[in-house]
């Protein structure tokens, strides 16, 4: 899908190279020009596709993310954590930013990360998720973990968050927090398996 696109333009690249051949020197010099912005809209366009086709949706690509149509929630053995989010969304923004910090609270969700299956839920992927997934309100960016069968646990919340919005986060911190403690509820013997306590 993403190849024909791809074809086409290399054509096109290839018509224009024909033309510049049979044109005079000052004519060339502004087709040169334009060419040089074309791969430039050419090669960003691609990137953009390959951005927004990973899982991590921008959401720091060292975490293992999926997203949630490619989810096997029948083989799944890990405990869950699905991120709900808004491409327009302001809030949503800061705190895909802040993910992408390099902050040591950052380094522990990445780490904490592998023991979870990280679900990224994006825009109108979240219409199939019932109402025990936003158990305070719709709001986002939301963070539900849940046991390994996708059952959400509402214990597990952000404990340093807003008391009205219990699942609302803004940054790592909070994360890592919460991914601490949903680990030590869901799989106390967590820090047995050669994990350095954070």
């Amino acid at each position: 899908q993403l190849f024909t696109p791809l074809r086409a333009h290399f054509h096109f690249f290839i018509f224009c190279e024909e033309r510049i051949k049979s044109m005079t020197a000052p004519t060339m010099s502004s087709l040169s020009r334009l060419l040089v912005l074309l791969a430039l809209v050419l090669v960003t366009g691609v990137a953009a596709l390959a951005s927004s086709s990973s899982a991590s949706r921008g959401w720091n690509d060292s975490i293992e993310w999926v997203k949630p149509k490619e989810f096997d929630i029948s083989i799944n053995t890990k405990p869950i954590v699905y991120l709900f989010h808004k491409t327009w969304c302001g809030a949503c923004k800061q705190f895909k930013a802040s993910m992408n910090s390099g902050s040591k609270d950052v380094e522990d969700v990445v780490d904490f990360s592998k023991k979870f299956a990280m679900v990224n839920i994006e825009d109108d992927e979240a219409a199939p998720f019932g109402q025990e997934f936003s158990p305070d309100g719709g709001y986002i960016p939301r963070v539900i973990f849940a046991k390994p069968d996708g059952t959400p646990v509402k214990g597990l919340k952000n404990d340093g968050g807003n008391p009205r919005f219990k699942y609302f986060y803004s940054n790592p911190l909070e994360l890592r927090r919460a991914m601490r403690n949903a680990l030590d509820e869901m799989t106390p013997d967590w820090r047995n398996e050669g994990k350095t306590e954070l």
